[in-house]
């Protein structure tokens, strides 16, 4: 048995993962004060409908959705919250109510994208796959071009899903690969990811390579796992936003996934609101360590020891930072620490702790010293192995 260690010399990982990430937005309805502008009403009001939509918290949704896009509501210009607001009224089952917020009133062109998306999605659910490919393509220049469709709507990553899912549905298996791949490069941790990785394997079964195909459904069904725990812990996250633990639990779903930038978010926040919790300062700190900053991670590291002497983690991680960075005095003070305590000392992730002290010793001339923790590590290290 041996012990997983991260960088070259032995920096550990926190074995528990508990909870996980997004911001919360304000819930309730939005209101303008004299303190927002106009436009920042509007973006409040925008981010609270997608939050609720992607929680699929429709019973919310719906009410406030048609108070918002409705004649001088604060969104009436707002073709994403109209497109939101129509999805889930469809998805209740009042489509017409859906196809009237989609054509009422004039928006502008930069808005129009959402609003024919949203089309889109209705036309491929009648089956009405050239009205659909219609509102997703430019017409061709000439007849030539005619295999080589362009979207209208390319920066939208949404357009690239719903075009493999025409393509698909018409049998055109091989531009539905090329469309769905283009998605999953743009998206690998959209919610729409594992229905084009779905799309991938049925065409790779069409040509013969199951290999390929068992290598897409297996990724679809981790990233259908992990957004199964992403929107668990967005919901605690909304449900209890003062509570540190959800919070902890969200930024560690993003470290799941190396999303290291939207964990550092979290996790941040995190100990701006709760300074003493010292499990936010430690996954803080490995989230800076895993992007490669290890100043940061090391300050963050402290913080986690000042708050919980307990954490041992935080303090093994600290003495390997020194040790990179030639500060051996504070490495071997660290180290001390964790051999002293017997429990620790003989937990696996700390193992290697004597053979650290015992390079240490051997440098500072304390030979004796130096082989006792060296037969200490092989003794614990042949523990492990058994």
């Amino acid at each position: 048995m041996r012990v997983l260690v991260a960088l070259s010399i032995g920096l550990v990982l926190s074995g528990a993962v508990e909870a996980e990430p997004m911001s919360r937005v304000r819930q309730g309805a939005i209101a303008q004060t004299e303190r927002t502008t106009p436009a920042e009403s509007l973006e409040k009001a925008l981010g609270e409908l997608r939050e609720l939509a992607e929680l699929d918290l429709v019973a919310e949704l719906i009410p406030k959705g048609r108070e918002w896009v409705g004649s001088g509501g604060v969104l009436a210009g707002s073709g994403e919250a109209r497109a939101l607001v129509a999805h889930a009224l469809h998805n209740a089952g009042e489509e017409e109510e859906a196809l009237a917020i989609l054509m009422s009133g004039e928006l502008a062109n930069s808005e129009r994208a959402w609003v024919d998306l949203e089309r889109v999605r209705l036309h491929l659910e009648q089956d009405q796959l050239d009205s659909a490919l219609k509102l997703l393509t430019l017409a061709p220049d000439s007849p030539d071009q005619a295999d080589s469709l362009a979207l209208r709507h390319p920066q939208i990553e949404e357009s690239w899903l719903l075009l493999a899912r025409t393509f698909a549905r018409a049998g055109d298996l091989r531009r539905s690969a090329k469309a769905a791949q283009e998605f999953v490069k743009r998206a690998p941790l959209h919610p729409g990811a594992p229905n084009a990785l779905h799309l991938l394997a049925t065409a790779a079964v069409e040509v013969r390579n199951p290999e390929l195909a068992n290598s897409y459904l297996s990724r679809a069904r981790e990233l259908e796992r992990w957004h199964q725990i992403l929107l668990a812990r967005r919901l605690q996250l909304r449900r209890n936003p003062d509570a540190p633990l959800p919070r902890l639990g969200l930024g560690m779903a993003w470290m799941q996934v190396r999303a290291h930038d939207r964990a550092l978010v979290e996790f941040e926040r995190l100990v701006s609101e709760h300074p003493t919790y010292s499990r936010g300062w430690f996954h803080l700190g490995e989230a800076h360590r895993l992007k490669g900053d290890l100043d940061a991670a090391y300050l963050a590291y402290g913080r986690a020891v000042e708050t919980d002497a307990a954490q041992h983690l935080a303090r093994f991680n600290r003495a390997i930072i020194d040790l990179m960075n030639q500060r051996p005095a504070e490495a071997r003070r660290a180290l001390e620490i964790l051999v002293a305590n017997p429990e620790v000392e003989s937990d696996p992730r700390f193992v290697e702790a004597h053979m650290h002290l015992g390079k240490l010793c051997e440098a500072a001339g304390e030979r004796d010293q130096a082989r006792a923790h060296m037969a200490r590590y092989e003794e614990l290290r042949a523990a492990l192995e058994e």
